[in-house]
């Protein structure tokens, strides 16, 4: 399975490079050379934390594991966190100032699944998982 999130990550990169950069003509403005900056490591972080969350990832919240290892060691939402700062990123690269209203009503969303997910896990890892929080950010 972790086979199959990896090439399906890779292959994600791959289009976003040539949708972003292969049809690009003329010289690069400011922004999108930001929000290339933001977007392409945070679309590598995030694809390593979602390679890294394995089995344990869901769509719904459910505690099947508690992940403590690589990214997860210092985030406790690595894919939440990367997968808004890439949003971030496409808003800049886009120059589009209205499409901030998508960051803006993604944020809270996030965060909201965020804390679910923490009470689930608190409820089955009532021990590990209040430690594991005191050793990691957001």
């Amino acid at each position: 399975m972790k086979h199959k999130t990896l090439a399906l990550i890779a292959v994600m990169f791959l289009a976003l490079c040539f949708l972003l950069l292969g049809g690009h003509q003329g010289p690069w403005t400011r922004h999108q050379i930001a929000g290339l900056a933001i977007m392409l490591p945070s679309f590598g972080l995030w694809g390593l934390a979602r390679y890294q969350l394995g089995e344990a990832f869901a769509v719904r919240a459910r505690a099947a594991t508690l992940v403590t290892h690589g990214l997860y060691s210092k985030i406790r939402n690595p894919v939440y966190l990367f997968g808004g700062l890439f949003l971030a990123g496409l808003v800049v690269f886009l120059g589009e100032p209205y499409l901030f209203l998508l960051f803006l009503v993604m944020v809270p969303v996030q965060v909201a699944r965020a804390r679910k997910e923490a009470q689930v896990l608190r409820e089955a890892f009532p021990e590990a998982y209040p430690a594991y929080c005191r050793r990691t950010w957001f």
